[in-house]
């Protein structure tokens, strides 16, 4: 009995304690009077009625929504961040999944990851389940029922704000491929297609970090030949004063007539970068770059061309939508050579038609022949 009181003295303990936190939390956020609420632990201005919008919409028109939003006196509104994870990091939040997928958490210690943070955080929400990046058998593995956080609640506890249950849109994405989401209700963050009206618009307000991003790109060369390796050197680095984390590398090469084919690449990161040593080429990458942070990519490949023409790269670097770059004419590089082609092969000189012994023996047969009807002829013929 005593036992079991001091267990229950302990439990009541851990629930106080909970809820003091939770209502810390939730001091946190200020209800400035005119439709707007300021979370004071991260200086960001939300809108008090995250679906202010009236309705989900695209990714892209939430994007122009937001950017174009006056509203409280304020003009500079955008979506929320997102903590989405750099290429080739796994696994950095929370181990394995029972179903044997890479649990990548709910990105809240990521940079930039600020509705994730306003929900569990600040609101303190418990999520439903982790959100599996790991693709195996053709679907998202989702987490099991043993994976499911049994303190999870529906609906989700909301503050000051007006109806938080529903997907919202991050500002992370790729037109044309992947738009980010954070799911209010279930505390999972995920992607859709961005031109599915999937989710609402929810804009938030403040400073925006600042980083230098700037890319080079040499190969040593200005012309090459047909069946050439050419050798890029391409380097990122972030000058600050900020880190600039879901930065976005691509990396495009277009021939016309001349064929890029064999591409390789290797990476190495330095100043608290990593990257995978090699992998398989893939135009597009998103890492994380803290301040002095730099990259350097070597991509090799070969062309080919039947006539001459050439061949341009051209890489860049892309801040997230939340990271204000203060020099983006730095962020573009481009390579362009020359590529002779291949020269068309000489014709081979024709060899004079030759005849085999029995084409001689039969010419000469018909030439005999023809010599003894002309002499007939001329012996038949009248005087």
């Amino acid at each position: 009995m005593i036992i079991r009181g001091r267990v229950m003295k302990r439990s009541r303990l851990f629930i106080l304690c909970a809820l003091t936190v939770s209502h810390a939390a939730l001091a946190d956020l200020i209800d400035n009077g005119d439709g707007t609420v300021t979370d004071t632990s991260t200086g960001l201005m939300w809108l008090q009625n995250p679906k202010q919008a009236g309705a989900p919409m695209s990714w892209t028109d939430a994007l122009a929504w937001a950017d174009d939003l006056d509203f409280a006196g304020h003009t500079d509104w955008r979506l929320p961040g997102a903590g989405f994870l750099p290429s080739g990091a796994f696994c950095v939040e929370g181990g394995t999944l029972s179903n044997g997928g890479c649990n990548q958490g709910y990105y809240i210690s990521r940079p930039g990851a600020q509705l994730a943070t306003l929900y569990l955080n600040t609101l303190g929400n418990q999520p439903y389940c982790s959100f599996d990046y790991l693709i195996t058998e053709g679907n998202w593995p989702v987490c099991g029922e043993s994976d499911r956080n049994a303190n999870w609640t529906n609906p989700s506890i909301g503050g000051p704000f007006v109806d938080v249950n529903g997907r919202f849109w991050l500002n992370q994405g790729i037109v044309g491929f992947l738009a980010m989401y954070f799911d209010m209700v279930t505390g999972v963050q995920g992607a859709d297609t961005p031109s599915q009206p999937a989710a609402y618009p929810w804009a938030i307000r403040g400073e925006r970090p600042r980083a230098d991003l700037s890319i080079t790109m040499t190969d040593g060369v200005t012309s090459l030949d047909s069946g050439d390796s050419v050798t890029y050197t391409i380097v990122i680095a972030n000058a600050g004063p900020d880190a600039a984390p879901n930065t976005v590398f691509r990396d495009m090469m277009q021939g016309g007539v001349v064929l890029v084919d064999n591409i390789t690449w290797t990476c190495i990161g330095s100043g608290g970068v990593t990257c995978p040593a090699s992998g398989v080429y893939f135009p597009l990458q998103i890492m994380d770059l803290p301040v002095g942070g730099t990259l350097t990519y070597t991509v090799t490949a070969t062309v080919t061309a039947e006539e001459t023409g050439s061949v341009t790269n051209t890489a860049t670097v892309t801040p997230s939508p939340d990271i204000e770059d203060p020099d983006p004419a730095n962020n573009t590089a481009t390579d362009m050579n020359t590529v002779s082609g291949a020269p068309t092969p000489a014709p081979g000189a024709r060899a004079i038609p030759t005849l085999s012994e029995w084409g001689l023996i039969i010419l000469a047969g018909v030439t005999a022949l023809l010599g003894i009807a002309r002499s007939r002829r001329r012996s038949n013929s009248p005087l």
